[in-house]
């Protein structure tokens, strides 16, 4: 039995939606507009602009509580 398969295609023309998040660039949140980023001892820290607090700032850990000392500084 012999079936026709069609040509490969080129997997750089690849549009699958995979391919276009990967090619995404990162979305940066406009919290850090009041926050300052740096390392302490190895581990990335955010000092608010305002108070000079310290948080958590590794980009793993999201910017919710960044928001939420902001939220609640200028109340």
């Amino acid at each position: 039995m012999n079936v026709d398969v069609p040509p490969i295609q080129d997997e750089t023309h690849c549009s699958s939606p995979t391919d276009v998040e990967e090619t995404r660039p990162k979305q940066i949140s406009s919290i850090w507009n009041h926050f300052e980023r740096h390392q302490v001892d190895g581990k990335w820290k955010a000092a608010c602009n305002y108070c000079g607090k310290q948080l958590l700032g590794d980009p793993s850990q999201g910017t919710k509580h960044l928001h939420n000392h902001f939220k609640s500084y200028i109340r």
